[in-house]
């Protein structure tokens, strides 16, 4: 049997709000399954010493106007990327693998494709603990222990620990897809992920 695939990202990267809108089917079409795996990026960049796209101001510019033509293109729901002082995806993160432990692989994928939509679609402040319980309690969670899961070191150990994880094997942005041990960095190269799981790779 196909391994599945691993598919990295940060909540608050537009490439993976798209890539999250695409790669179960896609991976589904070819006989896999995807391991969702959201990683808290500044753990990421500091491997690298990077900074996040939008910190520069010619190439965030440019992602900006990216962004949006891609998501037209695919046809993508997507309002922009709110203008935020603090990015969500560290608590949204957070939360998702506590939904994972508790109700399943599947309930943290519905609250995180429900989170995506809610950052990009409806500019909702994910992060607030009220948007959060509602988010968590579509998915069957219990709304009144979001603030509990926040501030638990436990589970920002958990997050922390993945993103170190992730980081050894290579990951350094959103999103991050890896089969077979080949990885495919951004959205813009579905096209080749697609074309890998279709011939097993060349």
């Amino acid at each position: 049997m196909a391994d599945d695939v691993d598919f990295y990202f940060s909540f608050g990267s537009p490439p993976g709000y798209f890539a999250s809108t695409r790669i179960d089917a896609l991976a589904a079409a070819y006989g896999r399954g995807v391991r969702w795996r959201p990683v808290d990026l500044r753990e990421v960049f500091a491997e690298e010493g990077l900074k996040p796209t939008i910190a520069y101001p010619r190439k965030g510019a440019y992602h900006v106007r990216d962004w949006a033509r891609t998501a037209r293109l695919h046809g993508i729901p997507f309002a922009g990327r709110p203008e935020v002082a603090v990015s969500p995806s560290r608590v949204v993160a957070v939360v998702f693998y506590r939904l994972a432990d508790t109700l399943g692989a599947e309930a943290a994928r519905n609250f995180g494709r429900d989170a995506f939509h809610a950052f990009f679609v409806d500019h909702r402040g994910v992060g607030e603990p009220s948007v959060l319980a509602e988010l968590v309690s579509r998915v069957g969670g219990d709304r009144e222990a979001v603030a509990g899961v926040v501030g638990a070191p436990a589970h920002t150990r958990r997050l922390e620990a993945e993103s170190r994880a992730a980081a050894e094997r290579g990951v350094f942005g959103s999103p991050y897809v890896i089969v077979d041990d080949e990885p495919f960095w951004g959205f813009d190269r579905f096209d080749q992920l697609e074309r890998w799981l279709a011939t097993g790779g060349w």
